[in-house]
């Protein structure tokens, strides 16, 4: 491999080009202010307005609802002008990058909350203990406290860990399901569903009414990413995916194999569950259409519901199949940039801190409020279905907090379905995913 092809190698990964781009960054920028907090943008008249640039990737519905608060925004703050930019999340991360090693990143932008550590590593995101704790900040009591921990990263080297980001939401998992489906049947709607009756209701709402061995309507989805539904389930089997102090991937332990054996089980043994693979990748397009009676995803899909299905439906809480209660959750998170030669501080500031108050009204997007009391607020309560995905918010469990996540994830995710769906043996894909996490991992530390 010639050095040419061996340096377009190394800047495959993400990571590696937020290192290229921060080392730039420090040559070029090395005069420039650290902190974000008093530059203003030059303007030629007095009535002329402050602009806050904005990213996010929220290019579903969620994008329309951050637009009204946006305008909401710009209504009480008259003074300001936002620029907000919804970019797909599959491009969202490399344009950032490159954005915070020019100097000009966007004055606010969005992670996700186990993307931080990386972002805080390269030095790349602005401290936020001082605006924090400051006169206009963030009453920390009031916020979630499992995921201001995901926020509090300590930097080796340092003596105590510090805020990176402010929580906008948090977002989890559950059930939606077809009650016309269960009331066809005469099957009674469960309250919940656990191990005395889930693989029961799965296998008797799956039904092949031509015995042609494809069913005309099948009983349970395990929806979206493989790789939430290994999490929950290894965690509720008291087991988790890594141990990242040690460098090692578990997936080979205990409580990963009974996740992994559930998820193989629902296609191949059980058959209570369409194969992605066989039978169509859009199998919550089959949902919509009556084809499924149950189907897990994120409250992200709350508003999709609400516009596109046509039957009586509700939500329950995540299948209870281990031995203690565990879900699947992510929050969106609102940070500074480290270096910027643009950013009016103090604007961004305003900007950030009114979205984190506005959280009841973000929620229409299909999330839940991360203060406590605004998911104890009426205008929150009151919102039907959302109170199942609120309730679980104690059994809340998060994905792997590495630098590297994106890379293991975008490894992980086909190696999982690929065996889920029967097409390559369980064992080879436990060894090939443990073999490259860990490898990873090594060159993490290397």
């Amino acid at each position: 491999m010639t050095i040419l092809n061996q340096s377009l190698h190394w800047m495959q990964w993400p990571e590696n080009r937020l290192k290229v781009a921060s080392l730039i960054l420090l040559l070029t920028l090395s005069a420039c202010d650290p902190f974000p907090g008093s530059k203003q943008q030059a303007t030629s008249t007095t009535t002329e307005k402050t602009r806050i640039s904005f990213w996010n990737g929220f290019t579903g519905p969620d994008g329309q609802t951050m637009w009204e608060i946006v305008r909401q925004f710009e209504a009480d703050y008259p003074q300001y002008e936002v620029e907000m930019e919804i970019i797909p999340w599959s491009t969202y991360f490399d344009k950032l990058m490159v954005s915070l090693g020019s100097g000009k990143p966007p004055d606010v932008f969005i992670l996700h909350e186990n993307e931080l550590v990386n972002y805080v590593l390269q030095d790349a995101i602005r401290p936020l203990d001082d605006l924090v704790n400051g006169p206009q900040g963030v009453p920390v009591s009031d916020c979630l406290s499992s995921i201001w921990e995901r926020v509090r990263i300590k930097v080796p080297g340092q003596s105590e860990a510090n805020i990176y980001g402010i929580p906008l939401d948090c977002h989890d998992e559950a059930v939606y399901y077809n009650k016309d489906c269960f009331r066809q049947l005469g099957v009674p709607l469960p309250e919940q569903l656990d191990r005395d009756n889930f693989f029961h209701l799965a296998r008797q709402l799956t039904i092949d009414q031509d015995k042609d061995g494809r069913p005309d309507q099948w009983g349970f989805v395990f929806g979206g990413s493989v790789r939430r539904h290994l999490y929950t389930l290894t965690a509720q089997f008291g087991g988790q995916f890594l141990d990242r102090e040690n460098g090692i991937c578990l997936i080979d332990q205990p409580a990963s194999q009974k996740a992994l054996q559930i998820l193989y089980d629902a296609i191949n043994k059980d058959g209570y569950m369409p194969n992605p693979i066989h039978d169509g990748s859009n199998l919550w397009q089959g949902f919509l259409q009556g084809r499924i009676a149950m189907y897990t995803d994120g409250i992200w899909m709350m508003n999709g519901m609400k516009k596109l299905a046509d039957f009586d439906w509700g939500v329950l809480p995540y299948p209870q199949l281990g031995d203690q209660k565990a879900v699947w959750a992510s929050s969106h998170v609102l940070c500074l940039p480290r270096f910027s030669d643009t950013i009016d501080g103090e604007a961004a500031w305003i900007f950030l801190t009114y979205l984190s108050n506005h959280g009841v009204d973000w929620s229409d997007g299909g999330q839940l409020p991360a203060r406590y009391s605004q998911l104890a607020s009426p205008d929150f309560t009151q919102k039907e279905h959302y109170p199942v995905f609120a309730a679980q918010i104690p059994d809340i469990i998060f994905g792997p907090n590495d630098p590297n996540i994106i890379e293991i994830e975008t490894r992980m995710e086909p190696c999982l379905l690929s065996a889920m769906s029967g097409q390559q043996p369980m064992l080879k894909m436990v060894q090939e995913i443990k073999g490259s996490v860990e490898s990873i991992l090594r060159r993490g530390v290397d």
